[in-house]
């Protein structure tokens, strides 16, 4: 009886630390046009491996799995027991990038001035000549 016990005690503590892996399946959604995005990253935030939407994404109970595309905030979306017989649908919401400012000037900058010269300088050994007509003097 003690034997019987103590086997079903350690079965259950192996069964309690027993995760399965789960592929996760289902469409990633623009949340204004409803229409499919792809290709959309897809990271298990706990192994850090990734693949594109059309690979589907694997992952056990419990991990969690981030959602990434350019113009996108992230989504993050935890795996669930079940999760391996529903198919998913996961929304994604625009999100606006504010880019930093350029300047842009007229004729070459002092890098192509300098470029220009330097290739003036060792004309003659490498027979170097400027391809762009618009570094040329």
């Amino acid at each position: 009886m003690l034997i019987r016990v103590t086997m079903l005690f350690g079965l259950l503590l192996t069964l309690h630390t027993v995760r399965a892996q789960v592929l996760f399946k289902g469409r990633i959604l623009d949340s204004v046009t409803q229409q499919a995005l792809y290709p959309v990253s897809v990271e298990n935030l706990r192994t850090h491996q990734g693949v594109l939407s059309e690979k589907g994404a694997a992952g056990f109970v419990g991990d969690y799995l981030l959602f990434k595309h350019v113009g996108y905030g992230n989504k993050v979306v935890q795996v669930k027991f079940g999760d391996e017989n529903k198919y998913h649908t996961v929304v994604m919401n625009m999100k606006a990038v504010l880019l930093k400012g350029a300047t842009v000037r007229k004729g070459p900058s002092d890098y192509q001035l300098d470029s220009m010269n330097r290739a003036s300088i060792y004309e003659d050994v490498i027979g170097y000549e400027q391809q762009n007509p618009c570094l040329r003097r």
